[in-house]
């Protein structure tokens, strides 16, 4: 089996250096391929939004002829917006044709809701991504990871994020757990 995670900064395993290079590793993507034993790809682009995924689609996941791909994108899409980008319906329009693609070539697909812990201004953005992340899931028959509302479920009990966006070493072991059960992967 191939898994391609296929993303932004948070599914970006050497973006940790930046944050404390003791992390490094702590990538979901890694734990997760730790995990199951599979074959994992992880390709995240730091400040990555939904068009970028469309432009990187073929090189990035096609090419590799996955078995499973997942995807976890919208935070910047959702800061983008409130900088004038785009809205949730252009959001949509592109992580649908990104789904179609996936689903012709045969690949299982698993989607992330992009989360936020803690930062109310972005709240209404990215409330919108995680409704159309939902909506795909059902009409393309993906398994869905709840990822907000655990991660918000998580950091009532603990730190889990270093911003409300990027997961630190114990927000990747809550997510790649997530992950792992609703994908259906665990054991």
């Amino acid at each position: 089996m191939t898994i391609v995670f296929f993303g932004d900064s948070i599914t970006d395993v050497e973006y940790r250096d930046m944050w404390d290079p003791r992390e490094q590793f702590s990538c979901y993507a890694l734990i997760v391929a730790e995990r199951v034993k599979e074959h994992v790809i992880a390709k995240g682009v730091p400040g990555e939004t939904v068009n970028g995924l469309v432009r990187r689609l073929g090189p990035d996941v096609l090419a590799h002829e996955p078995t499973l791909v997942s995807i976890l994108i919208g935070v910047n899409d959702a800061y983008q917006e409130s900088e004038g980008g785009a809205d949730a319906e252009a959001f949509e329009r592109s992580y649908r044709l990104i789904l179609e693609r996936i689903a012709a070539a045969g690949a299982r697909i698993v989607l992330m809701e992009p989360f936020l812990v803690g930062d109310e201004y972005w709240r209404p953005g990215v409330d919108s991504r995680i409704a159309v992340v939902r909506r795909l899931a059902r009409e393309f028959g993906a398994a869905l990871v709840p990822a907000d509302g655990i991660m918000n479920a998580a950091a009532c009990r603990e730190r889990v994020t270093r911003d409300g966006v990027h997961p630190n070493a114990r927000g990747d072991a809550v997510l790649a757990e997530a992950w792992i059960r609703y994908a259906g992967l665990g054991g």
